[in-house]
C-alpha cells in the first residue's frame, strides 16, 4: 500500500468518525467545515450568511439570530484574506434586543498542499476577532485568535470530504481559556450545479456535538453560490436546532 492510499483511508475513517457521532459560518464550500479552497489571485468572493438558533434549558427557551456579511480577496492563488463582521440578536421567551453589531474579524488562509502534488489539499487558518462594547457587555465576547488546520480529500465518483482540527485563545478574557475543536464533512456532487453534503463538529467555542445535512447550489465556473442546511444539537450542550444558509457571489 503507498503512502496516497494510506493517507485517503485515515482521512475517510476520521471523517466517518465524526460524521456518525468553527463553526465557520461563512465557509465557502460547506456550511460551517472549513476548506483549504481559496480565491484565484485578484479575485474576490462577497457573502452574507445567517444563522437562526433555537434552545431549551430547563424548560428557558432562547432564540439566536446572527447575520455575517464579508468579503474575501485572493492575494495569491494561494492565499486570501476574509473581513467580515458579525451581527446577533439574543432573544429569551418573547423579549429581543434587535441586531447589533457584536464583532469584527479579520482572517488569513494560506494553502500549503494541494492535490494531485500531494495526497491532501491543506490550509491554515487564523482568525483574529475584535469585539464591540455591546458584544462585550451584551454577548459577553472577549477578543479571540483562532488557529486552524484543515484538510480535504477527493474522493471518486463525486465525492470528497473535509477535517478541521481549531485551537481557539481568547487574548484579554478573565480565563484566558484555550480550546480544540474538530470537524469533519463529506459531500456528494449531483450535478455541476447541486451537492449534498453531512457536517459533523464539536467547536473550540461552544459546547456540545452538532450534525448538519446541507444542500449546496452554485454556478459551476464562478458567480452565484447558495448553500442551506439544519444544524442539530445531539448533546445537551449544543442548540437543539439552527438553520443556516449563505449566499456568496465570486468576481
Amino acid at each position: 500500500m503507498n503512502h496516497k492510499n494510506l493517507i485517503a483511508i485515515v482521512c475517510t475513517a476520521i471523517t466517518l468518525s465524526y460524521s456518525t457521532p468553527a463553526w465557520a459560518h461563512h465557509a465557502r464550500e460547506y456550511l460551517k467545515v472549513g476548506s483549504p479552497e481559496t480565491v484565484h489571485q485578484g479575485r474576490g468572493f462577497a457573502y452574507v450568511s445567517a444563522e437562526y438558533a433555537f434552545s431549551e434549558v430547563d424548560n428557558d427557551e432562547s432564540f439566536n439570530l446572527e447575520v455575517t456579511p464579508g468579503l474575501i480577496y485572493g492575494v495569491l492563488d494561494s492565499l486570501q484574506v476574509d473581513t467580515h463582521f458579525h451581527t446577533l440578536d439574543v432573544a429569551e421567551e418573547e423579549s429581543s434586543r434587535g441586531l447589533f453589531i457584536e464583532s469584527f474579524a479579520v482572517d488569513g488562509t494560506w494553502r500549503f498542499l494541494e492535490e494531485p502534488y500531494f495526497p491532501v489539499d491543506a490550509a491554515l487558518n487564523v482568525e483574529y476577532e475584535q469585539p464591540t462594547f455591546t458584544g462585550r457587555t451584551v454577548g459577553g465576547t472577549d477578543p479571540r485568535i483562532v488557529s486552524r488546520l484543515m484538510l480535504r480529500k477527493e474522493f471518486p465518483f463525486q465525492c470528497s470530504a473535509a477535517i478541521n482540527v481549531d485551537w481557539l485563545a481568547d487574548v484579554h478574557g478573565e480565563d484566558r481559556e484555550n480550546q480544540w475543536g474538530f470537524a469533519a464533512a463529506f459531500k456528494y456532487t449531483v450535478t455541476d450545479w447541486l451537492a449534498v453534503g453531512l457536517e459533523g463538529f464539536n467547536p473550540s467555542d461552544a459546547e456540545g456535538f452538532s450534525i448538519l445535512p446541507g444542500v449546496y447550489l452554485g454556478q459551476p465556473h464562478g458567480g452565484w453560490q447558495w448553500k442551506a442546511g439544519l444544524q442539530i444539537g445531539l448533546t445537551r450542550q449544543a442548540d437543539d436546532l439552527a438553520i443556516l444558509t449563505t449566499l456568496g457571489y465570486q468576481f
